[in-house]
This record gives C-alpha cells, sequence and structure tokens, in this order.
C-alpha cells in the first residue's frame, strides 16, 4: 500500500507537512517575477532497500489530475534552478541526491501556460520546451504548496497510469531508462 496524503481542510496554514519534517512555507513574491518562455517538470523519487522506486505525484487543486512538480522558470534562471525552486516551492522537498536532468527536452503548447504569465512573449510563439528533472529524496516528508491538494507515491508503472499529461509519462519513462542505467 502507498502513502496517500490529503491537504488539510483548513486553508489557512502556511506550513503543513506530511511526513517527518515540519518545514515553513518560503515566502514568494512572484508578482515581482517575470516568466521566461519555458517550463520544468520535476518528479521527487524514493528507493527503498529492496523494493522498487518510486516517485511524488500531485494533485492539482484546478483540474483534479495527477502530475509530477511543474512550474514556469523565471528570467535569469537556468531550468536547474528554476526545478530546485519549484520543488521547494511546491513541495519543500529537501534533494538526498544529484539532479537528474532526463531527456529529452519535451514541448509544451504555450496556450495552457496561464496569459498573465506570457503577456509579454512573442505572439509568434506556440510552444516552449519543458525541462523534466528527478531527484532522489532521503525521506518522504512533503509540505503541498496551494497548487496541490494533495501528493501520493506510487511505483513508476503505476505512476504513468495516473498522471494525466503525456509529458508526464515520457519524464517517467525517461527516470525509469536512467534508473535502470544507473542503479543505485
Amino acid at each position: 500500500m502507498h502513502a496517500h496524503h490529503t491537504r488539510p481542510s483548513t486553508r489557512q496554514s502556511n506550513s503543513r507537512v506530511y511526513g517527518d519534517h515540519l518545514r515553513s512555507r518560503p515566502a514568494v513574491n512572484k508578482a515581482r517575477r517575470r516568466r521566461a518562455p519555458f517550463q520544468v517538470l520535476v518528479y521527487p523519487y524514493r528507493v527503498a532497500a529492496d523494493a522498487d522506486p518510486e516517485v511524488a505525484l500531485f494533485r492539482r487543486v484546478d483540474g483534479g489530475y495527477w502530475q509530477g512538480i511543474a512550474g514556469g522558470g523565471d528570467e535569469g534562471e537556468t531550468p536547474e534552478d528554476a526545478a530546485r525552486r519549484e520543488t521547494l516551492e511546491e513541495a519543500g522537498i529537501q534533494p538526498a541526491g544529484p539532479w537528474i536532468a532526463l531527456k529529452p527536452v519535451l514541448s509544451v503548447p504555450v496556450n495552457v501556460i496561464r496569459p498573465d504569465a506570457r503577456r509579454h512573449w512573442p505572439g509568434w510563439l506556440t510552444t516552449i520546451p519543458c525541462h523534466p528533472f528527478a531527484v532522489l529524496v532521503a525521506h518522504s516528508a512533503v509540505r503541498l504548496s496551494g497548487e496541490h491538494s494533495e501528493f501520493r507515491w506510487a511505483r513508476l508503472d503505476e505512476a504513468r497510469t495516473l498522471v494525466h499529461w503525456d509529458t508526464d509519462r515520457i519524464a517517467l519513462a525517461a527516470l525509469e531508462t536512467s534508473l535502470h542505467s544507473h542503479p543505485g
């Protein structure tokens, strides 16, 4: 059985943790940041002794579907910088291992990005790159942001059936290939 956690009913809490550590929600002023034309997708994963790897899945508040941690880069950030920031902001996760840049870099249609975030992009832009990453976590503590209602840990094969977007399925397949190519 896999851990499945739901956000508490009180939406006032600025820090809520599921797992073994309490962390405060970082103060972020998103209004001051200018969105760069790229997206990141992050899959935190854990590996227990004699068990299949599991990834953290997050259920979106605005849509109710499962996905990895997803977000946009800010002007001046590298994709890895954006992945690190989004992972901390959306889940409060501290990595235990190196960041794995998964291949291939994917594409996301611009029309799925909030209009206010893309208002300064060129009008001819129809897709943006989505850089997928994975990162090993040492413990299962997750602090949900307001973007997600719940999270769960799932084996890679199960996760591919639960996620909504093809980009998530491709990233999960790439993670599985990476883990089999470089175990431990």
